[in-house]
């Protein structure tokens, strides 16, 4: 017994079979032919939308609209200088700060006091160390006005003013 062409209809005539493979292949074929036209229709619309939009890019490419109005620039409310009237009330505030916070520092130490903050116990180191904190804080509030991060260029203009205020009050309270 031989086997047979198609397992949903065991037929065991060889003309049978002959025909179930001819019918198999016709729709094989008929199914391949289908797919290539439809694989050709849709590159044909693909092409002809792309030629249509490159139509209209090249057409319209430099030319205005009629009665287009003019763009105008966009002024931006916020200023985009780095010492801005912000900047001077912060800066005004670092240094009548650091002056207070100097002077008290110094005063303590030459009356027999210290300074748990910092290392140093000289009033002249510890001045310059503290300066040098308001201007790196300073610096870094630049270099954000520079990238564009407003807002951290505001909170870093007002660290320093921020670390001297803590500092007298810490002075006060102990």
């Amino acid at each position: 017994m031989s086997k047979p062409a198609c397992p949903l209809f065991p037929i065991n005539d060889p003309d049978a079979q002959a025909r179930a493979e001819a019918l198999h292949a016709f729709a094989r074929r008929e199914v391949n032919r289908y797919r290539r036209t439809r694989r050709r229709k849709f590159l044909f619309f693909l092409t002809v939308l792309l030629v249509f939009l490159l139509s209209v890019v090249f057409l319209t490419y430099g030319k205005e609209l009629p009665d287009s109005p003019k763009p105008q620039p966009v002024r931006s409310p916020v200023s985009t200088r780095f010492f801005d009237r912000h900047a001077k009330i912060a800066a005004g505030a670092t240094v009548g700060l650091l002056a207070w916070d100097s002077a008290q520092t110094c005063n303590r130490i030459g009356h027999g006091g210290h300074e748990d903050w910092i290392r140093s116990q000289n009033c002249g180191v510890i001045v310059t160390e503290l300066a040098l904190n308001k201007v790196a804080f300073w610096g870094a509030a630049y270099f954000a006005h520079r990238a564009r991060w407003h807002k951290l260029e505001y909170v870093l203009e007002w660290c320093g003013p921020a670390g001297s205020a803590t500092a007298i009050g810490y002075s006060y309270a102990h």
